[in-house]
């Protein structure tokens, strides 16, 4: 969900609705696919570094999952 004020009153609603949920899915798709590429180097870190990853998932609150 986003709220974005464009200043374009002249665009009608259901327009930029539609024009900012398929920028938003493109944008997604293409955070997927970074995401996909950088598993690999992300996964390799962490075992070079497991103390590094312990203490950051310990700060944000993630070894409880």
């Amino acid at each position: 969900m986003s709220d974005v004020e464009m200043g374009m009153d002249m665009v009608p609603d259901k327009l930029l609705n539609y024009v900012i949920k398929e920028k938003t899915v493109k944008d997604v798709k293409i955070l997927r696919k970074m995401f996909e590429k950088a598993m690999p180097h992300y996964a390799k870190r962490v075992q070079e570094k497991p103390e590094l990853y312990n203490m950051v998932r310990e700060k944000l609150g993630l070894n409880d999952e």
